[in-house]
């Protein structure tokens, strides 16, 4: 029986290696191109909403999909607002500039239709400040919060290994009295 498997493994082996370059040789063969498209169906910003303050900039970026597309070039525009705000085209960058406070829409079009738009929030240091106030504010409601909660926790914890240790001294005494 042995001599059988040791005769039978090495075809066994040959048989896998065989299927394996069958099924490679397949799908080389077989494979689709890669297809392009014409059309940009959507475009993908890297963000959709951009708050910024006066004399800020940022870059917003986007992608095509589907990402192989011969409709690549991407056209950007502002769409009428109070803000006023500088756009420096790159490709599929655009930098954003605020120049003063209120609000715009950004336009990434292509040329077959596809579009998206980020919206923008120009803010004066000023209200920056009230509102980091604002944020800081209820970051210590809810670290006070958690700090009660820990303090529960913490009291719980000291509470039930006390009875642990009091129902371990019980069962030793009573061990100890069985023993007597």
């Amino acid at each position: 029986m042995k001599k059988l498997v040791f005769v039978l493994l090495p075809f066994f082996f040959f048989a896998q290696n065989i299927s394996a370059i069958v099924a490679d040789d397949y799908y080389l063969n077989n494979r689709p191109a890669i297809e392009v498209s014409n059309r940009a169906e959507n475009i993908m910003p890297n963000t959709l909403r951009m708050e910024l303050h006066e004399g800020e900039s940022e870059t917003v970026t986007v992608s095509l999909l589907p990402e192989k597309t011969r409709d690549n070039a991407i056209m950007w525009q502002l769409r009428g607002g109070e803000g006023v705000v500088e756009i420096y085209p790159d490709g599929k960058n655009c930098t954003v500039r605020a120049v003063s406070e209120g609000e715009n829409i950004l336009l990434a079009r292509t040329y077959g239709g596809a579009e998206t738009e980020i919206a923008i929030r120009i803010i004066k240091p000023q209200e920056t400040r009230l509102r980091n106030f604002e944020l800081e504010e209820e970051v210590e409601k809810e670290t006070v919060f958690t700090e009660k909660i820990m303090q529960n926790i913490i009291r719980f914890l000291i509470t039930f290994s006390v009875m642990l240790i009091f129902a371990a001294v019980v069962l030793y005494l009573k061990a100890k009295r069985e023993e007597e």
